[in-house]
């Protein structure tokens, strides 16, 4: 955990904002569809590779995302191993969207 709040940009912290810079890959704890608009922000800004890691039912919730560069979308429901495939294949290059809703 770099940083966070509850929705608002704003509350990162200056070495939270630096740090995904430096990463390959952004893991990104996202369960408010209401607070979208903020995920798209920060894609905007973020320069790595992002994954979110979601409790959220419907994924066309980050359909907005996928298109601003969302690379991966994992459900917390899905085992331990299924985020560190999605992590793996994220890096390499590659588009991982829940597989459970295609």
């Amino acid at each position: 955990m770099v940083g966070g709040g509850p929705g608002d940009s704003g509350l990162l912290t200056v070495r939270g904002r630096r740090l995904p810079a430096e990463a390959d890959v952004v893991v990104v704890d996202f369960d408010d569809p209401s607070l979208i608009g903020t995920l798209l922000d920060f894609l905007t800004v973020c320069v790595s590779r992002v994954v979110v890691l979601t409790a959220t039912m419907d994924m066309s919730a980050f359909d907005a995302a996928v298109h601003k560069g969302l690379q991966g979308i994992v459900r917390k429901s899905d085992p331990p191993a299924v985020l560190l495939k999605a992590i793996e294949k994220v890096h390499l290059g590659e588009l991982w969207i829940d597989r459970s809703s295609t």
